[in-house]
């Protein structure tokens, strides 16, 4: 009787797939953007469930266990937006998705009083060094869809441009 011996077949083991959030905090964190994705959808949420007023009075900083917390400039915006917070909560919720956030906590803080313009952003162009540090940022990133890979630029871009701006702005 004839036994046949098995090859062992060496497997390499499977890459674990980086989460595209996790890819791009630490293509931020790693060039001194001072901002993460989570950063940047949890302001844009933020802006658009409260408006440009409350918005210029307060930031969300982080989300921890469904608790949105949220720095207020001053006493007075922090009780005011004690008042309006159930409509915070629900505005903030439908637009964030799921898991939707069941408290907010306010807390005293600084506010970035030298928030640049949107128009300075748009009117400042890349240097050809940060068109091509967004590029190959870009091409070490896994996406794949184009339309959200033109958003991470976009976000890159303004960053750059941002952190620049606002430099530049204290050197004055």
């Amino acid at each position: 009787m004839e036994t046949k011996t098995k090859k062992s077949s060496k497997r390499k083991p499977k890459e674990r797939l980086e989460h595209i959030g996790e890819a791009l905090n630490k293509a931020f964190r790693n060039n001194r953007l001072d901002l993460s994705w989570e950063t940047v959808r949890l302001q844009k949420f933020w802006l658009e469930a409260g408006g440009e007023i409350i918005y210029a009075h307060s930031r969300p900083k982080r989300v921890i266990n469904d608790v949105l917390h949220v720095k207020v400039d001053n006493s007075s915006w922090l009780y005011q937006l004690e008042m309006l917070r159930g409509e915070l909560i629900s505005n903030f919720s439908s637009l964030r998705g799921a898991p939707p956030i069941a408290e907010i906590k306010l807390s005293l803080g600084e506010i970035p009083s030298n928030e640049v313009s949107h128009k300075k952003l748009e009117m400042a162009p890349l240097t050809a060094k940060e068109k091509r540090f967004v590029e190959e940022t870009l091409a070490s990133l896994p996406i794949e869809d184009a339309d959200f890979k033109k958003t991470v630029k976009s976000v890159l871009t303004k960053g750059i441009i941002r952190r620049r701006l606002l430099e530049r702005d204290k050197n004055r």
